[in-house]
């Protein structure tokens, strides 16, 4: 579900930007902005790149699962949600003489989810179940953290912005067969 969440983010936005941009050409893609021989990903040239650059449990939401007294015995009844923090970055990928236009994308970007910090059921019905909610949030960094960042991608620095997600997956049953 981490690649629903992704891409739900990724297509808000880049109807945003179509809109905002008066154009049907899709200016948001997931993707990774190098091949593992470090070669260029194919499809990001003057495109916003959305793509995952880590992954935790919520430390905060860590909750036993649910138990049920039945026949005398203790059970499990359900799985507790399961809440992630996603680092989602989203980078401007422009070649020199697109540069500025790069910047307004980007520009756009931060506006959208500034205005739009919050995708759940209501607010985003096409949200993908089992996800119940997303929650984005700027993440800063130094320019020290920001250098090894980009330095473990293995490319060169883009204009971008880092995302915190918080991510919630509805409490999975296992007593209906929805936990593996």
């Amino acid at each position: 579900m981490i690649d629903a969440a992704i891409e739900h983010l990724a297509a808000r936005l880049n109807l945003q930007l179509r809109s905002a941009f008066a154009t049907d050409e899709d200016l948001v893609v997931v993707s990774n902005l190098c091949e593992q021989d470090g070669s260029a990903a194919p499809d990001v040239a003057n495109k916003l790149a959305v793509f995952l650059v880590n992954l935790e449990q919520e430390a905060a939401a860590r909750t036993a699962p649910a138990v049920r007294v039945a026949g005398g015995g203790l059970s499990l009844s359900s799985a507790p949600p399961l809440q992630l923090n996603l680092y989602m970055m989203v980078a401007a990928n422009f070649h020199t003489e697109s540069y500025v236009q790069g910047l307004r994308y980007l520009s756009e970007a931060l506006s959208f989810f500034q205005c739009h910090p919050v995708f759940d059921q209501q607010a985003s019905p096409d949200l993908p179940a089992p996800i119940e909610r997303l929650v984005l949030d700027i993440k800063n960094q130094s320019l020290e953290e920001l250098g090894t960042l980009w330095g473990s991608l293995g490319g060169h620095y883009r204009p971008s912005i880092l995302y915190k997600v918080r991510y919630v997956l509805q409490a999975a049953d296992d007593t209906n067969g929805h936990c593996p």
